[in-house]
């Protein structure tokens, strides 16, 4: 039995879009017109589908595809919440659904006090972020691992030629491919981190032979918005810039405006390279 559209639109409302647990928003909106807002929750079984689930065996009085046999959960938290099955039992899981469904419904029916958009800021932003230099698979897999947004930013086709930007497109685009699959790839051990590693490092080896350089490091940033509190939102920036135009330096610091936008990045003529974003 699958999951009806109407224990699904029941449990996607009555949750607001939001982890039960972290309560980050689950719909992440489309950068271009063209594209569609991805939906990044997962519908997670209480009480598991498959003999030997987590928390199966329990007695149900309704379906397991049932909307109270259900709890939406950011990937992160579904992970979680099925390897400690000691810590959250079915009764933990079914109060933490309830407990939010309610949150969300008095943040519904107050008044709110921060009624401005959803949006992404730096956690500390009197720190100024510095962005190493990526020349190994590692640090690209360690600038992805396990990040909740990405900020990718190519070089222009006036500063490099048409094949060094497809280039730079591709490993920016392969590298938040590792990123969202990330805990997937965990799962199987080091054999299918190495995997990914070296896939970028040929990548890497490839923005090298067109004169560009990469620099990138997760940035912890928060969620804030939507009435809720803020939460944490490690964010994977990952910057490709002509090396001519960075030369030999080993990191790019980056200013944050407040809006997060991904503008050009323009490096000083004089002093330490900078990359101004939003």
């Amino acid at each position: 039995m699958a999951i009806t559209d109407r224990d699904r639109k029941q449990l996607w409302g009555l949750a607001a879009a939001k982890c039960a647990i972290c309560r980050h928003t689950l719909v992440e909106p489309a950068k271009a017109e063209e594209d569609r807002d991805a939906l990044i929750g997962e519908e997670a079984h209480i009480v598991a589908q498959s003999p030997g689930g987590p928390r199966a065996g329990v007695p149900l009085k309704v379906g397991v595809d049932s909307y109270e046999n259900l709890i939406l959960l950011c990937r992160n938290h579904h992970r979680v919440v099925d390897e400690q099955t000691a810590k959250y039992t079915v009764e933990v899981l079914t109060a933490l659904k309830t407990k939010h469904e309610k949150w969300v419904h008095s943040r519904l029916h107050t008044v709110q006090t921060y009624a401005g958009p959803t949006r992404v800021v730096l956690k500390d932003p009197e720190r100024p972020v510095v962005l190493p230099r990526i020349t190994t698979g590692k640090q690209a897999w360690n600038v992805v691992h396990k990040s909740h947004g990405y900020m990718l930013e190519s070089p222009d086709e006036d500063e490099a030629s048409e094949g060094a930007c497809d280039s730079a497109d591709v490993f920016l685009t392969t590298a938040r491919d590792w990123g969202e699959v990330s805990l997937e790839v965990e799962d199987q051990g080091r054999t299918g981190i190495r995997e990914a590693e070296r896939s970028m490092r040929g990548l890497l080896d490839e923005l090298t032979s067109h004169d560009l350089v990469a620099f990138g490091a997760p940035v912890d940033m928060v969620l804030r918005g939507g009435g809720g509190p803020d939460s944490d939102w490690k964010t994977a920036v990952i910057v490709v810039r002509p090396k001519e135009a960075v030369g030999d330096i080993d990191s790019l610091i980056v200013i944050f405006g407040d809006l997060m936008d991904l503008p050009s990045f323009e490096p000083e003529s004089a002093g330490e390279p900078q990359a101004e974003m939003g």
